[in-house]
């Protein structure tokens, strides 16, 4: 069951998908604030072609589905959320991602997302030390 930590990774992954089939622009989701996290009130794909954006927005639809998600607008407020980052993906981890949302598509089991980006960390002592000190001010 997809949680709201994973819509970004789920959405980058269904990016990738589509930039595979030709997709030019972002793509994103407006959700509602409604606690159930597999609501999605629309799909919204940036294309300068309203025929290309439409269809490219059924196969977003499409796949979001499979992944199990529920695209219904109920009317109320929205948010946006953004797909997480698609720069700097290996063709590997691409490839991956294609296979991932092919394998929803297609009704068969699918992995989770996979994280691209390291986590955040703090410093150490010593990495803090080596900083340059700028005491010209």
């Amino acid at each position: 069951m997809p949680s709201s930590k994973e819509l970004p990774l789920d959405l980058r992954d269904v990016a990738v998908w589509l930039e595979s089939q030709g997709m030019v622009g972002p793509l994103e989701v407006d959700r509602n604030y409604v606690p159930d996290e597999r609501l999605i009130s629309h799909v919204v794909v940036y294309n300068d072609v309203p025929e290309v954006r439409r269809t490219l927005r059924l196969q977003a639809t499409r796949a979001l589905k499979a992944l199990g998600y529920r695209v219904e607008p109920s009317g109320g407020d929205v948010y946006s959320v953004s797909a997480a980052r698609r720069h700097g993906l290996t063709v590997q981890q691409k490839n991956r991602m294609v296979s991932r949302i092919e394998l929803a598509l297609s009704g068969a089991g699918f992995e989770p997302p996979e994280l691209t980006d390291p986590r955040p960390r703090r410093m150490t002592p010593e990495e803090c030390a080596a900083l340059p000190f700028d005491d010209d001010f």
